[in-house]
């Protein structure tokens, strides 16, 4: 079963741009009159604009989710037992992981697995960044009378709670400053802790 496999029949695509070979309205018939052909054009052109309207209608009622991966370096134990790091970081969306194993005449290789995601960020990165990338784009949102929700999930030892510690306080001085701007003093937003 491929990735394709998985999605539902009922997906809204992302909206396209208009067609260049669709005719756009213009006003060269002095008397307005349409052939036959430019008519038939025409009327399929406004459906595909209502049902592009209505797409973005359902695509702004639907959650957004983002999957941003954070590798962590290697810790001392790992470096004691000098053992390899076996994940590569590509770019900012990539990382393949390199999996030893052993074929049934012991023979040792090497499987590589890549994987893509919103966000890759490296072992390098500061929590700064990560907020940045994950936490940040996702306060405004709030104040649109929209949930949000951010979360790890890893296994034991992953660093999930080195990562998210900093992150709620940094997201409450972020909606404090968004409450004291101008355009939401006085929208009767409520802070509780």
């Amino acid at each position: 079963m491929d990735d394709s496999e998985l999605l539902s029949e009922n997906v809204a695509s992302e909206p396209f741009e208009a067609s260049p070979f669709v005719p756009k309205e213009t006003d060269d018939d002095e008397d307005g009159v349409m052939s036959g052909s430019q008519q038939g054009l025409s009327e399929i052109y406004s459906g595909a604009i209502t049902s592009e309207k209505e797409n973005n209608t359902r695509e702004s009622n639907v959650a957004k989710i983002k999957v941003v991966v954070r590798k962590r370096p290697l810790n001392r134990k790992e470096i004691s037992r000098k053992e390899e790091d076996v994940i590569d970081v590509h770019n900012s969306q990539f990382l393949t992981v390199h999996e030893p194993k052993l074929k049934v005449d012991l023979t040792a290789y090497v499987d590589k697995h890549e994987f893509c995601f919103d966000a890759v960020l490296d072992e390098a990165v500061t929590n700064d960044e990560v907020y940045r990338e994950t936490v940040e784009p996702i306060i405004p949102i709030i104040f649109q009378r929209t949930k949000a929700t951010c979360f790890a999930y890893g296994q034991t030892g992953s660093g999930k709670t080195y990562t998210m510690q900093p992150l709620p306080i940094r997201a409450a001085q972020d909606m404090v400053r968004l409450l004291n701007q101008p355009v939401y003093r006085d929208s009767k937003f409520q802070v509780v802790a």
